[in-house]
């Protein structure tokens, strides 16, 4: 829900993030976003093997 309350541009977005989330730092919460965003690519991408081959 906070992705959708701060959008891209909101100043401090990280910040607000980790705010509500709680237990976690500005960096560490946009480190996972990154790092989601990453993982998402890759499985579009067809880099990641199907959870059926697996």
């Amino acid at each position: 829900m906070a992705l959708v309350k701060y959008i891209k541009d909101t100043p401090d977005r990280w910040q607000n993030i980790a705010n509500e989330v709680g237990g976690k730092s500005a960096e560490e919460v946009e480190r996972h976003y990154r790092t989601l965003v990453e993982d998402i690519q890759r499985i579009d991408a067809f880099q990641v093997p199907s959870i059926t081959k697996l």
